[in-house]
């Protein structure tokens, strides 16, 4: 995942452009859906990280205090 991630970093548009046309290859006209399903995915699943890594600090900050 750090090897995509340092090249979706490096060449954004190209990036783009691969799940735009992979999804217009598959169902043409459906590149641009597939970029906006990806995003509102990405959203989410980033916000329920930082919730649970939230979480996780607070419960070890808790147990290490008295």
């Amino acid at each position: 995942m750090l090897i995509g991630t340092v090249a979706a970093a490096m060449f954004p548009t190209w990036a783009v452009g691969c799940a735009q046309g992979g999804g217009d290859a598959v169902i043409p006209g459906s590149g641009n859906p597939l970029l906006l399903a990806s995003l509102l995915g990405l959203v989410t699943i980033t916000t329920l990280q930082f919730y649970s890594a939230s979480l996780t600090l607070l419960s070890v900050a808790d147990s290490v205090r008295r």
